[in-house]
């Protein structure tokens, strides 16, 4: 069928979104801004749709100065070089400059210079790779049909190779001389949930039979050591192979970036929100020391992807305040409906103000039940469960001093429902996950063979839940990072 849609941003991919009756809709060949006919399959799910007219340009858009550039038959791409010669140069460099100084930087370990082609030339990307002809190898540029391959030197792609391989140079660690790619250790070297998703990773398919899962501590901004683990994991190629996504707590809203693939978006985020209108205890007794409303402003101007085609499930854990029990919301493919389910997840007794509304529910932090998404991902038919902590292995959040118990009695007395034995119960539940986890680690334990944790080495400095320390914040998601690549690479690199 066809229909008029507006495209309200980038995907990743280099395909604009835009929105029929709150579906998602990905269309190759669109800017921000565009008003397009487009021929979208029916059904209610997130698609992948083609254009068949401009109906008006967007502001972004420009005549692409390359003629092997754009549809061909099909809708399929000519040439897959570039993918946003339609779009203002300056706009592509912007787009594109934060993954790719953020791979540089994490997996290539080095700070990277400044580069940027002609302003009428190509974009920074390519995707190259090897074929086997004649009995000589050759570097060629790949269609959307690789069977197809296209080596035109009228194309600004052919200049493209040469540009940036005096610019940046061939650093090979693994893979062709034409790949650029970082080596994981063999899987029979890790633990087996690990080991399942790094071999589906290498057969390129999820034909294996197994349910294979991320689950996503919270914590506040404790979140930022998952963060710095979720970026690694997906600059290794890993995250796009995963059958679903969990998060509690803040770990929700890091696995809405993970699942949409937009994980560096996620960590701008996090430093964007370290600022007294997030948190100030100044506000205690007049309003909400946490505000979550900030925080959801900045979130939307860089909301993450919802329901991509080809993407894992996104699934988010809530507590129920009326009966004390835990809810999964989820899968989730709408980007409000996400956006509010994972607002309900976040919800922090007394620190951010009432429990929250959700689909005739009342809902709070689900890290009062669940901190660690591991038991309900297994429970719903996971069979590996891969967790990322917020916090080392030894942590324990043990039990409180006196006067602290006393101070948290009088709160907890005035929470509505069951959220006042939640709290109270809350330490015990934590730490026996921890040590399910560690259990599972030394190969004992129900988890065992199940479920596996990525966490940051004892002594890791900690970022604390209410912490708006930017410099902080980032030494935790480079500490994230570094315990990701000791995880699944030789030698941690």
């Amino acid at each position: 069928m066809s229909e008029k849609i507006e495209i309200e941003g980038l995907a990743p991919g280099g395909e604009g979104m835009g929105r029929v009756a709150g579906r998602p809709v990905f269309i190759p060949f669109t800017a921000p801004g565009d008003l397009v006919l487009a021929d979208l399959p029916a059904g209610e799910d997130a698609t992948h749709a083609r254009m068949m007219e401009l109906l008006r340009a967007g502001p972004d858009r420009v005549d692409a100065p390359c003629p092997h550039f754009g549809p061909g038959e099909g809708g399929d791409r000519l040439c897959g070089g570039c993918e946003w010669l339609h779009l203002r140069y300056d706009l592509q460099l912007r787009s594109k400059e934060r993954g790719l100084v953020e791979a540089l930087r994490r997996i290539g370990r080095f700070e990277p210079g400044s580069y940027g082609g002609p302003s009428t030339g190509y974009a920074p990307s390519i995707l190259c790779q090897k074929q086997f002809s004649d009995m000589d190898w050759r570097d060629h540029f790949v269609l959307a049909n690789p069977d197809a391959p296209c080596k035109n030197e009228a194309s600004a792609l052919a200049t493209a190779e040469a540009d940036l391989a005096e610019a940046f140079g061939r650093k090979q660690i693994g893979g062709t001389d034409a790949d650029v790619a970082v080596s994981l250790k063999d899987p029979d070297e890790l633990p087996g949930p690990l080991a399942s998703l790094v071999r589906r990773a290498q057969a390129g398919a999820r034909d294996d039979g197994a349910r294979i899962v991320l689950g996503i501590e919270g914590g506040g901004l404790a979140v930022a050591m998952a963060c710095g683990m979720a970026l690694a994991l997906e600059r290794l190629g890993l995250t796009q192979w995963l059958d679903a996504v969990y998060g509690t707590s803040s770990g929700s809203l890091m696995a809405a970036y993970v699942a949409g693939g937009t994980t560096a978006d996620g960590e701008r985020v996090l430093e964007d929100v370290c600022t007294r209108e997030f948190v100030s205890f100044t506000r205690l007794g007049r309003a909400p020391v946490v505000s979550i409303d900030h925080l959801f402003g900045v979130v939307r101007r860089r909301p993450p992807v919802v329901g991509a085609p080809g993407r894992p499930e996104l699934r988010v854990l809530a507590a129920r305040i009326s009966d004390g029990r835990l809810d999964t919301l989820g899968p989730l493919t709408d980007h409000e409906d996400a956006l509010a389910a994972v607002r309900a997840s976040m919800a922090i007794p007394v620190w951010s103000g009432p429990a929250v509304a959700y689909r005739e529910e009342i809902y709070s932090d689900g890290g009062l039940i669940e901190s660690v998404p591991v038991s309900t991902p297994l429970a719903e038919g996971a069979t590996h469960v891969i967790a990322l902590r917020s916090r080392d292995a030894a942590y324990r959040k043990g039990r409180h001093g006196r006067l602290y118990g006393l101070a948290e009695d009088a709160v907890a007395s005035r929470l509505p429902g069951d959220l006042r034995r939640l709290v109270r119960e809350r330490p015990g539940r934590y730490d026996a996950e921890a040590d399910a986890l560690q259990a599972a680690a030394a190969g004992a334990g129900a988890l065992a063979g199940r479920a596996t944790q990525i966490a940051p080495p004892p002594g890791t400095p900690l970022v604390g839940r209410l912490q708006v320390d930017r410099d902080r914040v980032r030494a935790a998601v480079a500490a994230g990072t570094r315990a990701a690549l000791a995880a699944l690479t030789p030698a941690g690199r």
